[in-house]
């Protein structure tokens, strides 16, 4: 698990603010919140097929050397202590969109989950916008029920998904 000192985090804040602040335009504290170091940290990257079989630390040595085959295209954070389950600040940069990229990232989670069996389910926060929910719906995600509530200024529902 990434800290928030660490390369990796630093590359997924700087997705999460590409995506949520400068295109989306919640507040930068909404975004950088305080709550990063109750979380792990999941960064996806674009890498040509001639690195497709690059071990971790290979690629997070080419990452630290801004290697440009090493483009970093993904982000998103899954609460551990406070929240355990929860999966948070899933965004992908304009150029990866439509590719899969987001399912591929959010199903990397959920395997990383079942394997280490922490927590029973996972849940998010999701956009009440409907391509979203149907996005994670197709990942397995449903709404459990609970009203629409407002979080940084916008409609969201609570998805979950049964491990």
């Amino acid at each position: 698990s990434p800290s928030v000192d660490s390369l990796i985090f630093k590359h997924c804040l700087a997705i999460r603010v590409k995506v949520f602040v400068d295109e989306q335009k919640f507040t930068y504290e909404s975004e950088d919140d305080g709550l990063d170091v109750d979380c792990h940290h999941f960064l996806l990257l674009s890498l040509p097929s001639s690195l497709s079989s690059a071990s971790s630390s290979e690629l997070l040595e080419r990452l630290e050397k801004e290697d440009e085959a090493v483009k970093p295209i993904g982000a998103l954070r899954q609460f551990v202590k406070k929240k355990p389950g929860k999966v948070a600040r899933v965004a992908i940069l304009p150029e990866g969109r439509g590719k899969g990229l987001g399912g591929l990232l959010v199903s990397k989670v959920v395997e990383w989950e079942r394997e280490n069996g922490k927590v029973k389910e996972l849940f998010l926060h999701s956009q009440y916008i409907p391509k979203t929910i149907r996005f994670y719906e197709r990942l397995g995600f449903k709404s459990d029920g609970s009203p629409i509530f407002m979080e940084d200024g916008m409609e969201h529902i609570k998805l979950v998904l049964p491990l």
